[in-house]
Parts: C-alpha cells; structure tokens; sequence
C-alpha cells in the first residue's frame, strides 16, 4: 500500500553504482536560487558513515550525474554529532569493508 522508489547511488572506493529500493518518506519542495522555478523531490531515509560513524538520514533524490558532487551530505544532517573543518579535504578514511546493515544493505 505504500510507493517505493528504485534509484542508483554510486559506490565508494568503486566506479559502478548500486541500485536501491527504498519506501518514500515524503516529498519536498526545492526552490533554488539559480533558477525560478521550484522542483518536487522525492525524500527517501538511507544509512550513510563518515569513518566509523553510522547515521540514518533523509536525503531528497534528483539526477547530480552531470554534477561534481554525486551525494551531499547537509550540515543539518551532522549537526551535533561531529564538527566540520571547511579546510580540510579527505580527513577521514575509506572502511577496508563496509559493513551490512540488519538489511542485508551496503550503504
């Protein structure tokens, strides 16, 4: 009864992408200000880690292939758990492994 979403999400340390199924949470509305128009987006709750810090999150799902950045992490998102040093690129490494969570998903 509930609608699911099936999108890709690219894999670290690898070049391919995964695909993942996960039931929607809500939907947003992203108004930009490099554009006038607003977008509705699909908002979807992942696992992420950043070293050895787990975390479930909302992220809102759109196309960034042509993008930079295939995933971005909000500040909101890290609010109270960690502290940011904006100087710094790469300051914490890749698990050798990641780990599954209770799902049977690597994500």
């Amino acid at each position: 009864g509930s609608k699911w979403v099936r999108f890709d999400v690219p894999v670290p340390g690898a070049d391919g992408l995964e695909t993942l199924e996960r039931e929607i949470s809500r939907r947003v509305k992203i108004i930009q200000s490099s554009t006038d128009e607003s977008e509705r987006r699909v908002v979807v709750e992942l696992q992420f880690m950043i070293g050895n810090h787990r975390q479930q999150a909302e992220f809102t799902l759109t196309n960034r292939e042509h993008l930079s950045h295939r995933v971005l992490v909000g500040r909101n998102i890290l609010r109270d758990v960690m502290l940011i040093d904006v100087g710094k690129e790469f300051a914490t490494e890749l698990p050798a492994s990641l780990p599954e969570d209770s799902n049977g998903d690597e994500s």
